[in-house]
C-alpha cells in the first residue's frame, strides 16, 4: 500500500498530465475538422472534374481522394487515441482516491476515530 503523500503526488501528476490532455484533446479535434473539411472539398472537387456516369464519377472521385481520406482518418484515429488516454487518466485517479480513502480510514481506526 502507499503513503498518502506518494497518493497526493500521484494525483497532481494524473491532473496535470490530464490538463494537457484537455489542450491535446482541442488540438486534435481542429486537426480532424481540417482534415475532414479537406476531404470533402477534395472528392466534391474530383467528383465535379469526373466524367462518365454517376458510379463512374464517383469511383473516380474516390480513388482520386483518397489520401484526403485517409489523412481524415488518420485524425479521427488521434482524437480517438487522446480520449482514451483522458479515460485512463480518469480511472487511474478515481483508483487512487480509492486508495486514499481505504489509508485514511486505516488511520482513523488505528487513532481510534470513526469515519
Amino acid at each position: 500500500m502507499q503513503t498518502p503523500s506518494t497518493i497526493l503526488n500521484e494525483l497532481r501528476a494524473i491532473r496535470a498530465e490530464s490538463a494537457k490532455g484537455v489542450n491535446a484533446l482541442y488540438d486534435v479535434e481542429a486537426e480532424l475538422a481540417q482534415a475532414e473539411l479537406d476531404y470533402d472539398t477534395a472528392f466534391a472537387q474530383a467528383l465535379i472534374g469526373a466524367t462518365g456516369t454517376a458510379d463512374e464519377r464517383r469511383a473516380a472521385a474516390t480513388i482520386a481522394s483518397g489520401q484526403a481520406k485517409f489523412a481524415r482518418d488518420i485524425a479521427r484515429a488521434k482524437v480517438n487515441r487522446v480520449k482514451t488516454k483522458l479515460k485512463i487518466l480518469s480511472e487511474q485517479q478515481m483508483n487512487l482516491q480509492t486508495e486514499a480513502k481505504m489509508l485514511l480510514e486505516i488511520e482513523w481506526k488505528l487513532a481510534g476515530i470513526e469515519s
